[in-house]
């Protein structure tokens, strides 16, 4: 681990003697949502591949960019894309790009993903605000970590930007909710027995990623919060159809429009505390 917190202190140092602009808000994208902030002005754009310990996305569609520029009248952030446990790839690899954002200085991150929806008044392209988790992905990202002692992760979700954003949802009509995340490895969907399962444990999402980046976060002491963007339904059993990545993209893209507005809402509030 040593050698993964070196790496990520070189790595933010080749972007801040690149860049002219280091924000101090960061957003991270999920699976179709990189088109979010196709208005955003760009300052400065790098591939993963020409960021030393970042691995660039197998998962088509994940950019697999990191953005610093201007959105909303905000300074910005953006890793377009994320790495997954199902890619083959280790805890410390899918943390490491959370790693660097803290070393660069940002303290607060936005983190949007897709999801199964098993709350059963769910629909597809409602916005969910993450306010819990749970964690079924078995390997640990602060196994071996720097950290000696019990993190404690009950705090880690920014409640007051969450609130701000369903408010907003609210008062605009948008089709939203808060929920509790189940976080499990991948790459197969779960059977409608791990869907029952699921549900009788409490969960309203169930989705293959975010939750390791909010551990590492939690542990550097950086706000986080969580959109969802329910994908398909999985909860009564009698609701679940079979799932395709490219349906999944395209819930996705149509869910775009009300997420770039909600989005817009709390990079402000955000970039105003």
């Amino acid at each position: 681990m040593d050698q993964i917190l070196l790496q990520a202190k070189s790595t933010a140092r080749l972007i801040e003697e690149r860049s002219s602009l280091i924000p101090q808000l960061a957003l991270i994208t999920g699976t179709g949502l990189s088109h979010v902030l196709d208005d955003m002005k760009i300052i400065d754009r790098f591939s993963y591949s020409s960021l030393p310990g970042f691995v660039y996305p197998t998962v088509s569609s994940h950019r697999g960019s990191l953005l610093i520029g201007q959105w909303e009248e905000e300074d910005l952030l953006v890793l377009t894309g994320r790495s997954h446990r199902y890619e083959g790839l280790s805890m410390g690899e899918i943390t490491f790009p959370v790693r660097v954002l803290h070393e660069l200085g940002i303290r607060q991150i936005i983190m949007c993903n897709v999801a199964g929806g098993i709350h059963p008044k769910y629909r597809a392209g409602d916005i969910i605000f993450v306010q819990d988790h749970i964690y079924l992905m078995g390997q640990h990202p602060l196994i071996g970590s720097s950290a000696t002692s019990c993190i404690d992760v009950s705090k880690v979700y920014d409640m007051q930007l969450l609130r701000s954003g369903v408010e907003f949802c609210a008062h605009n009509s948008i089709p939203h909710g808060m929920g509790t995340y189940a976080c499990l490895s991948g790459p197969s969907l779960e059977t409608p027995a791990e869907y029952k399962y699921l549900y009788t444990l409490g969960a309203d999402l169930v989705g293959m990623s975010t939750i390791p980046e909010l551990l590492v976060a939690a542990q550097l002491q950086m706000k986080v919060t969580v959109l969802s963007i329910v994908s398909n339904l999985c909860y009564p059993l009698g609701r679940i159809d079979k799932t395709t990545i490219e349906e999944v993209i395209q819930v996705a893209e149509a869910a775009l429009p009300n997420l770039r507005l909600v989005l817009g809402h709390l990079v402000g509030v955000a970039g105003r505390s």
